[in-house]
């Protein structure tokens, strides 16, 4: 099976999700993951356990995306939580 490899970057992440996945756990010792081509933002996000109930704000590449946007080899994904708060 064929694989494109991205880089996927979480900044404050693991400390609200009250459970994070091993996926997401293992990122922070190895941000690059073997996917499969054709594979979205949000379907990325999932397999990851990056929950779709979170906001949050991606870059790709150092640009705003959208969560359709469909990844292609060497991307470099910045995922981050906006801050609750008042």
């Amino acid at each position: 099976m064929n694989t494109i490899k991205v880089t996927v970057n979480c900044h404050g992440l693991i400390q609200i999700i009250n459970e994070p996945s091993p996926n997401l756990l293992g990122l922070k010792s190895n941000p690059t993951l073997s996917v499969e081509p054709g594979i979205t933002v949000k379907r990325l996000l999932y397999e990851i356990g990056i929950p779709g109930s979170l906001d949050l704000l991606i870059f790709v590449d150092g640009q705003p995306s959208r969560f359709d946007l469909i990844l292609e080899d060497g991307m470099r994904i910045d995922v981050f939580s906006l801050a609750a708060g008042g």
